[in-house]
């Protein structure tokens, strides 16, 4: 009787333990998935910036840091942007990136490039940006 109970007992531990590797598994499954999908998937695709907003903060920007860049402007809560960064570069057209700290950060034949634009720490911004920007049509 105890031999019948003790053999019961250890197919539903298997069982639970086998059950749940599985849910780890598909679960990390799930996550790689996913951050796969979003990591780079927009990144240098086009983000359209009105132009009241071009004019309203891209020239404001460059104008209050006294730079002869050439327009270069962000805005970093863009709605179609799965990092929510949108970049005009250089005068590039509009696309979206995210920021970075080295060439590390960013996807293969891109650059970390440094902006006009300070962070909280008075440091410039630096973003990605690809080997060939898009460019106005």
């Amino acid at each position: 009787m105890m031999k019948g109970f003790f053999q019961r007992h250890n197919r539903e531990l298997t069982r639970m333990k086998s059950s749940k590797w599985m849910r780890l598994l598909f679960g990390g499954l799930i996550v790689v998935l996913v951050a796969g999908c979003t990591s780079d998937s927009d990144f240098g695709s086009s983000c359209p910036l009105p132009e009241d907003f071009i004019d309203r903060n891209c020239s404001e920007q460059n104008a209050s840091t006294g730079s002869n860049d050439a327009l270069t402007c962000v805005n970093e809560s863009h709605p179609t942007c799965s990092k929510a960064v949108c970049l005009i570069f250089r005068e590039s057209a509009p696309f979206c990136t995210w920021r970075c700290e080295t060439v590390d950060d960013c996807p293969k034949k891109a650059t970390c490039e440094e902006t006009i634009f300070k962070d909280s720490t008075g440091a410039n911004k630096k973003f990605c940006v690809p080997a060939n920007p898009p460019t106005q049509s």
